[in-house]
């Protein structure tokens, strides 16, 4: 679709670049992207490095190191269910121009809780044997309160 195709439609060149237009790929965005890259291989290290030794090299036997993946889960799902009220929300008022904020709610609703199941499986210690929770997983009839504890 090269064309306009009718009034008050843009073609996709004219959104894209309306889209860009704003982006300075100069130095600075360079420098800052260059900056990210690098955080990035280093905090790939230290999981490896987490991977490799265990969740020993966190300092876990301290309460703050451990409170950390647990804060961090408690955040992104709060984050998760906060983007899902006002989605929801919006989505009632049935007002036009809400809808952006409404599916912009969505995306961030949806991509939290999947950082949340990441945080879990970062927090396990030992990733790599996540199947067996599937393979080998236990539940108890006490876990989902049919038979009293005693």
């Amino acid at each position: 679709m090269n064309e306009t195709i009718t009034k008050g439609h843009l073609s996709e060149e004219q959104i894209d670049r309306d889209l860009l237009k704003n982006v300075n790929w100069g130095g600075a965005f360079k420098l800052w992207m260059g900056f990210l890259t690098v955080s990035l291989i280093i905090c790939l290290y230290y999981y490896y490095q987490q991977l490799r030794n265990g969740l020993g090299v966190t300092g876990l036997h301290d309460y703050v190191s451990w409170g950390i993946y647990i804060s961090n889960f408690v955040f992104f799902v709060a984050t998760s269910l906060i983007g899902m009220l006002v989605s929801s929300v919006l989505g009632m008022m049935k007002v036009d121009w809400v809808r952006p904020v409404a599916r912009i709610a969505e995306l961030v609703a949806v991509a939290f809780a999947m950082v949340a199941g990441l945080i879990i499986i970062t927090d396990m210690g030992r990733p790599d044997r996540l199947l067996n929770v599937f393979i080998h997983g236990r539940c108890n009839r006490q876990l989902f309160g049919i038979l009293p504890l005693w």
